[in-house]
């Protein structure tokens, strides 16, 4: 009789855990909303290690364009968009831009000698590169000196080109001589993009 009586109380205290094991598990508990980000264009790089960003929410641009609306629907002076028809890549911020987040004041424009498409370049070229007021340049202008310094290489991969959406996305890596350095030091440059084609 006393086994018997062991073996319902063992059974009792296991019955007893289950539910309160279980029951902290509630069934109506619901997963945490994910966050969507925003849709933006935006120009998101490195440069000599120090993290930039300059974008336009798509909410933001004037519809069917690399341009941000400002009022009125009419154009604002900050774009990001690749031209169709020039070959040449711009990314420029320049309106209330260094007033918060992702609104590095930014001027950069990248020419291309063929249209773009999916795929590597390695070797593209651009006249500078300004950043918060300071310029950047792939060749060295400075003190003379001899023999003169190289230019220095600047690259993009481009991962997406999708006419229909108008949207182009890529990265470039490169080097630059800050203007009026002697130092002849090189900055490493790190790029990722989100621009739109801009078909005119």
């Amino acid at each position: 009789m006393k086994k018997k009586y062991s073996f319902i109380s063992l059974l009792s205290l296991l019955i007893f855990g289950s539910f309160v094991l279980f029951s902290g598990c509630s069934e109506t508990e619901e997963p945490d909303p994910v966050v969507e980000e925003k849709k933006a264009l935006y120009m998101e790089f490195t440069l000599d290690g120090v993290k930039y960003r300059s974008e336009i929410l798509e909410e933001n641009l004037i519809p069917g364009t690399g341009f941000e609306r400002i009022t009125d629907n009419t154009p604002g002076l900050n774009t990001l968009i690749y031209n169709f028809f020039d070959y040449s890549i711009s990314m420029l911020y320049q309106n209330k831009c260094g007033t918060g987040e992702g609104k590095d004041c930014v001027n950069f424009i990248v020419f291309m000698n063929e249209s773009l498409k999916v795929g590597s370049y390695p070797s593209i070229f651009t006249n500078s590169l300004e950043v918060n007021g300071t310029q950047y340049l792939s060749r060295y202008i400075g003190p003379e000196i001899n023999p003169k310094p190289a230019d220095l290489p600047l690259s993009m991969v481009v991962t997406k080109f999708d006419v229909t959406t108008q949207i182009v996305e890529g990265t470039m890596s490169g080097q630059f001589y800050k203007q009026n350095d002697p130092s002849l030091k090189v900055h490493s440059f790190q790029v990722k993009f989100r621009i739109n084609i801009f078909k005119g």
